[in-house]
């Protein structure tokens, strides 16, 4: 029995280290872009303007196929007065420096100008709490 209760203990253990060092964290690379800013909005950190704005947020970092490190960010809002959808994509330059690279509303991708305009308004709306 006490075998048991000892074989038990372990497995709790491991599961809890597991979570703890795995499910529950994001990557450096992902915290980096969250607690950054961009220069449209100097101070106004990028995770909590998006927490503001967005629901069901997604964010994970990949390498892509030009061998460069992305952060990407999806999540939903409401856009010209309908439920949308929104992907973000940050290019890292360097272990602390990114820019946006790909910006789309419900799937279309949006030109510079655009994606700008967009950017723009979700950071400004952020208010420090």
């Amino acid at each position: 029995m006490a075998d048991r209760k000892k074989l038990i203990l372990v497995v709790v253990l491991i599961s809890l280290f597991s979570v703890l060092f795995t499910g529950c964290g994001d990557d450096k690379y992902v915290q980096t872009v969250k607690n950054g800013s961009l220069e449209m909005a100097s101070g106004v950190p990028i995770g909590k303007a998006f927490d503001q704005f967005f629901s069901n947020e997604k964010w994970k970092s990949f390498v892509s196929d030009n061998n460069e490190r992305i952060v990407e960010f999806n999540g939903e809002c409401r856009w010209n007065n309908n439920p949308a959808t929104c992907c973000v994509q940050f290019r890292m330059l360097s272990e602390n420096r990114f820019e946006v690279s790909y910006l789309d509303i419900n799937g279309v991708s949006m030109n510079w100008l655009d994606g700008s305009s967009i950017l723009n308004k979700v950071l400004h709306q952020y208010k420090a709490k």
